[in-house]
């Protein structure tokens, strides 16, 4: 059974997974330093919000970069998988590279804007 996606809905999926990560990271890191702070002030008998001063705290970003070689079947669908044989046989397929990048999505270098994003599809 084939499983079709618009690229635009690709790309608020990756852009959504992109900040869920970051939350989860700065959550994870600020619970670390708490900790850490935790320690600082039991070895050397300072207070927790000089010892939190003490440390470093490092803002992380996540950038998240999908590539795809697909096929190209017309100017609105794309394939992520080789087509068949016999599909190959009547028909000829060009190969595009999809990649979707900080928000940007772009086919074969050709940066896209929201409105053909809404039409093209990628079927899985």
């Amino acid at each position: 059974m084939l499983k079709a996606i618009k690229l635009i809905d690709l790309n608020l999926f990756i852009k959504e997974s992109q900040i869920i990560s970051e939350r989860i990271l700065d959550k994870a890191m600020k619970e670390r330093k708490i900790s850490l702070a935790k320690k600082v002030q039991k070895s050397f008998d300072v207070p927790l919000e000089q010892a939190a001063k003490m440390l470093f705290y490092p803002n992380y970003a996540i950038n998240v970069k999908l590539c795809l070689n697909a096929y190209k079947e017309s100017n609105k669908v794309y394939l992520a998988k080789k087509p068949s044989f016999f599909k190959r046989l009547f028909k000829k397929f060009e190969k595009a590279r999809i990649v979707i990048s900080q928000g940007k999505t772009s086919i074969d270098d050709k940066i896209l804007d929201d409105t053909s994003l809404k039409e093209i599809w990628l079927i899985l």
